[in-house]
């Protein structure tokens, strides 16, 4: 099955890359795609960073993320 999802450079377009990934998430944990769904959350969180300089809220959030990409799927591509 293929995920029919992008991020965008927009934080709205990334909220929903995001919402769209993590439905598909809750409705096929098991498919093939769930390591790039995860990946694609993450990526999303990263999307979100405006400034180091501000909350860093949004980049623990990325980091926890990318971390869960790679405890759950470690051989995946996407936890290199």
């Amino acid at each position: 099955m293929w995920i029919a999802l992008a991020p965008e450079s927009s934080a709205r377009c990334a909220s929903c890359a995001s919402k769209g990934a993590q439905r598909f998430i809750s409705l096929h944990p098991g498919n093939e795609s769930a390591p790039y769904a995860y990946y694609l959350i993450a990526i999303c969180h990263f999307e979100r960073i405006m400034d180091v300089g501000r909350d860093q809220g949004t980049t623990e959030r990325a980091l926890a993320a990318l971390n869960d990409v790679v405890r759950r799927y470690p051989d995946s591509p996407y936890a290199r």
